[in-house]
């Protein structure tokens, strides 16, 4: 004996009968029901945002074009920095000459005080 159990039916055997299966006669399941993108993010949308822990908005200004970093170094650690090593230099008549122009960003600040010549 073959025993046979019922086949699960799809949730839209439900609509079976209805002309427009609930999508009316108009839009006919087309359009877009929410808006298009982030239409309505500040309105019906706000909550499913907050939860998702988005923040709206624009903040500061927006610069165009490459940032630079500049490495800072003040007036008064360059002779210091220079017996280190990290900045070139060369002995001429008794003199330091430290050599900037291998630093290709650099800012020279004036905090400090030049003690050799």
């Amino acid at each position: 004996m073959k025993i046979r159990y019922k086949k699960k039916q799809r949730k839209s055997h439900k609509k079976y009968g209805e002309k427009y299966r609930g999508y009316g006669q108009v839009g006919r399941h087309r359009h877009h029901p929410g808006g298009r993108g982030m239409a309505g993010v500040k309105d019906h949308m706000k909550l499913m945002l907050m939860k998702q822990g988005y923040e709206l908005g624009k903040y500061g200004f927006t610069r165009h074009g490459t940032k630079l970093s500049y490495e800072t170094v003040n007036i008064g650690e360059i002779y210091e920095k220079a017996l280190d090593g990290k900045i070139r230099y060369y002995v001429e008549d008794g003199k330091l000459v430290i050599d900037l122009s291998s630093k290709r960003h650099l800012k020279i600040l004036g905090r400090g005080r030049v003690e050799k010549p």
